[in-house]
């Protein structure tokens, strides 16, 4: 996309910048669900349950 081109219509210039913020979101989001899951992995050590929960 081409959102700086100024010879594109200012509606189609929002909808490529809208789809490009919703797209940055959604990285972002996966890449906390992944932080949080690695920080939340469970261990068993020694027939005891430890949790970590570091962010």
């Amino acid at each position: 996309m081409a959102i700086h081109d100024t010879d594109m219509p200012l509606a189609d210039r929002w909808e490529a910048i809208q789809r490009l913020e919703e797209k940055i979101e959604q990285g972002q989001r996966q890449r906390v669900e992944k932080k949080k899951s690695e920080s939340d992995a469970r261990y068993d050590v020694e027939g005891e349950s430890l949790r970590t929960t570091s962010y």
